[in-house]
């Protein structure tokens, strides 16, 4: 063999190796992917019967946060829609803010600068929680404590 063919050999060989170990089975779209049995964290099914829905916004750190809100969910017990990954800040909380989503991670930097309006950052980051938590509560927005 020549040398030309045996790099165009190697090189198909190793193209159908990476396919092959690329095959994960996920697809775009599709619904969360563990199986996360109900129970299986924390005690019991305290959201049995409960249908929720998460969202995110659309990068890897906000998309991969709402993928465990999500299996948290259903291993409580709930049936989880997944609906992370909307396009921009303003969408995502949008979804949460008129009931189209139950929940998502977000930014309290971000809350209170770009949704609430401020300009002047709160330092402490326990009391800007409370300033977003307290003022978010006339949107129908409620922030859990971040342990």
């Amino acid at each position: 063999m020549r040398l030309a063919q045996v790099r165009t050999a190697v090189a198909g060989a190793l193209l159908l190796a990476v396919a092959g170990l690329s095959g994960c089975g996920l697809t775009s779209g599709s619904p969360l992917a563990d199986s996360v049995q109900p129970g299986s964290i924390g005690k019991g099914r305290p959201l049995e019967g409960a249908q929720l829905t998460v969202t995110s916004k659309e990068f890897t750190e906000q998309i991969i946060l709402g993928q465990i809100m999500g299996l948290v969910f259903k291993a409580a017990g709930a049936e989880v829609l997944d609906r992370t990954n909307i396009q921009g800040s303003i969408g995502a909380r949008e979804a949460v803010k008129s009931g189209a989503a139950d929940g998502m991670y977000e930014y309290t930097g971000t809350a209170w600068i770009t949704y609430l309006g401020h300009t002047r950052r709160v330092v402490d980051p326990h009391e800007q929680w409370e300033a977003v938590r307290e003022e978010d509560r006339r949107n129908g927005i409620t922030w859990l404590h971040a342990a």
